[in-house]
């Protein structure tokens, strides 16, 4: 989707960056090797962690709510009731 391409964009910008004939002007230095490694793992971690929160996230918005029984509406007044006021309020 969207979200992994910006991110492998960005990617890819920062590691070509480094290299380029700007690198120079920009004060960059070239990168190793086991840099790249690790931004492959934490890239691929990112998405995977994205791809989980964006389907917990959806799956939530399909869920029916539940509608409370009548028992425990008077629960939730009583307890809302210290924080209300019925009437207009006072200037």
């Amino acid at each position: 989707g969207a979200v992994a391409i910006s991110a492998i964009a960005v990617v890819v910008v920062g590691a070509i960056l480094p290299m380029s004939p700007l690198a120079d002007d920009l004060g960059f230095a070239r990168l190793p090797a086991g840099f790249f490694a690790a931004l492959v793992g934490m890239v691929i971690a990112y998405l995977t962690l994205a791809e989980v929160a964006k389907r917990e996230f959806d799956q939530r918005l399909e869920r029916p709510h539940r509608v409370p029984g009548r028992r425990e509406q008077r629960r939730i007044q009583r307890r809302a009731a210290r924080f209300s006021r019925r009437g207009a309020l006072s200037r």
